[in-house]
């Protein structure tokens, strides 16, 4: 899609926190004429540190007027992008032409948020983008819009979500041109097919888990390069496949990660080079990289 320039005809607000949300954010043209985005969070050891969202954190580089969402404000419509929070129903039907949402998956699949990991996870060779005017139900509205993505071999979930957070912001604009948002909307929505419905679920670090007897052929090079097959386990497991480790390491990437013990040192699995080559790893024990 070629990106587009015109004037909005109506003004609009933007409500997202994550990663995604501010991507999209940075490829939005015209930006919204306010983003509200999730309250800073205390983290970090002992809770000392005050975390803000990505999206704050772009809109605060970028000038862009950001706040809470209490009170909602005025608007004639209102997008939403990897917000974390479930929009109340009393709020929907505040902007005069509704909420819309822009979803990384072609809806109703991968419902939820981790589209995108999950995708890679089932080794999915087309993902995209979805446009939905927003119902009570989470990613379960008509369709306004969608746009296909193709997933290559060597895409991580980052770059996986760079390209679909550029399709959405495109995809939003040439929506826009086409009149999508306004009072012709009704006509043009596409109910999902709901008995297609797939669903995603948030990761905890036990997602990135795999037994160390399951690594034996994919370690033993590399331990035995640098003197470590102490830590290698006796007896061995079916492997896991060449192809499954191969996605597990670009969909969980930067976190849970994937990641073993040994003796009870943690072993994160880093990278490897292709889903063939079993013994292009990088790992890191005790904080020390092997190559």
């Amino acid at each position: 899609m070629e990106k587009l320039y015109y004037n909005l005809l109506m003004k609009y607000v933007y409500l997202s926190s994550g990663l995604f949300g501010a991507k999209v954010l940075s490829n939005l043209d015209p930006k919204p004429d306010l983003v509200i985005t999730q309250p800073d969070r205390k983290g970090g050891r002992g809770l000392k540190q005050i975390i803000v969202t990505p999206v704050k954190q772009y809109c605060q580089k970028n000038g862009l007027i950001v706040k809470g969402w209490n009170p909602f404000p005025d608007c004639q419509m209102a997008l939403v992008a990897d917000y974390g929070v479930i929009i109340p129903k009393d709020l929907l039907d505040r902007p005069k032409y509704g909420f819309f949402n822009i979803h990384p998956s072609l809806l109703p699949k991968y419902r939820g948020s981790t589209p995108l990991q999950s995708a890679i996870l089932n080794d999915e060779k087309i993902t995209g983008v979805s446009i939905i005017k927003m119902d009570e139900k989470v990613d379960h509205g008509p369709i306004v819009a969608q746009e296909k993505i193709a997933i290559s071999n060597s895409d991580t979930y980052l770059s996986l979500l760079e390209k679909t957070a550029h399709c959405g912001a495109l995809l939003f604009a040439e929506s826009n041109r086409r009149g999508l948002f306004g009072p012709d909307l009704a006509g043009r929505l596409r109910q999902q097919d709901h008995s297609l419905a797939t669903y995603t679920h948030k990761f905890t670090k036990q997602d990135g888990y795999v037994p160390i007897s399951q690594l034996i052929p994919y370690l033993t090079p590399i331990f035995k390069k640098y003197n470590l097959l102490h830590l290698l386990p006796n007896q061995a497991q079916q492997p896991i496949s060449p192809k499954e480790l191969h996605s597990l390491i670009r969909g969980l990437s930067p976190w849970p990660g994937v990641w073993t013990k040994a003796e009870n040192r943690v072993i994160k699995i880093v990278s490897n080079q292709n889903s063939q080559n079993i013994e292009a790893l990088e790992i890191v024990i005790d904080g020390k990289i092997y190559l």
